[in-house]
């Protein structure tokens, strides 16, 4: 209980300064305290004989009050805790029937038995606490491997092959847990690892219908009619396609992928005059939307004239990089 009120005084420090470290503490002690319930139950279950022999020890303690040796005999055991005593009861047991018989020595020689016992019941009650920590911790692993497995499938990711690789990685880490070539702490780690990685692409992609949402409504402040946007796929992933268009037949095409790139082209511009429309987009994506971007590559194409005295028409295409 010390480690759990540290622990969470740590977690309300760390949510200011560092919410991604805080998370991480907090996957630890919902861990522990997952253990703590089961841990406490089989503790009921396998201390119930103990408890039953220290009844039985007092009662026969009273029974006996000439018998110094057995006297002194219940005050040993009276002092060892019940989880210990349980794993001592044979010994114990074994030397009580031993004392009853005549044959247990002195006061010193009880005394020195005694502590050989405890100390070899002390023994087997921290390997049993430590294999039954770890199978439980083991059963908690396997709980929590299935909630990201159906967090996975239920949140709607974008980016399916990502998807696909998070479940694979989950269902290996599943088998590797349940034949044992993997330890609990790997496991753990992975599982972390694998939650912040889900976390982040479902970011990116939030990000990227945001920054849609903003195109949209900054294209449409400008003026252009704005069809629905689609998600078109490719063998390198899927970006999603904004066209819009004047009455004059002016038009911008805008693309967004999942890595935050966009790609904006305005055309069916006489001129130049399409660097005022490009430049409100920039600054107003900015200024109003908070969509920042850099790494900037400008293309510009001018068709052939027609004729000598053909309208030049060139289009402005702009690849940037959305942060």
């Amino acid at each position: 209980m010390q480690r759990l009120q540290n622990d969470l005084s740590l977690i309300r420090h760390l949510l200011v300064t560092d919410p991604a470290e805080a998370r991480e503490i907090s996957f630890t002690v919902g861990s522990y305290i997952r253990s703590l319930w089961p841990l406490g139950r089989s503790a009921a279950a396998e201390f119930a004989f103990a408890e039953r022999q220290r009844t039985e020890a007092r009662r026969l303690e009273k029974q006996q009050t000439q018998n110094a040796l057995m006297n002194e005999y219940y005050r040993y055991i009276g002092a060892i805790p019940p989880a210990v005593v349980h794993f001592a009861q044979n010994d114990l047991l074994a030397l009580r029937q031993k004392l009853e018989s005549g044959a247990g020595g002195s006061v010193s020689e009880l005394q020195h038995q005694i502590s050989e016992i405890t100390q070899q019941a002390e023994q087997k009650a921290a390997d049993w606490k430590r294999q039954k920590i770890q199978s439980h911790k083991k059963a908690d692993l396997a709980s929590r491997l299935e909630e990201v497995q159906a967090s996975v499938q239920q949140e709607k990711i974008e980016d399916q092959q990502a998807a696909k690789e998070f479940l694979a990685r989950l269902e290996s880490l599943q088998n590797d847990l349940a034949g044992g070539t993997c330890s609990v702490e790997a496991a753990e780690q992975e599982i972390s690892q694998i939650e912040t990685q889900v976390d982040d692409v479902l970011i990116t992609e939030e990000v990227r219908r945001q920054t849609v949402r903003s195109i949209v409504k900054q294209l449409r402040s400008q003026d252009f009619m704005v069809s629905a946007p689609t998600v078109i796929k490719n063998d390198s992933g899927s970006f999603v396609c904004i066209t819009a268009k004047k009455p004059s037949g002016k038009r911008a095409e805008c693309q967004i992928d999942l890595k935050g790139k966009i790609r904006y082209k305005f055309d069916k511009y006489e001129g130049m005059t399409c660097l005022k429309d490009i430049e409100r987009f920039n600054v107003d994506l900015d200024k109003i939307y908070s969509v920042k971007l850099s790494d900037e590559r400008v293309l510009w194409s001018n068709p052939d004239r027609l004729s000598k005295d053909a309208d030049q028409m060139p289009t402005g295409s702009t690849e940037r990089r959305h942060l």
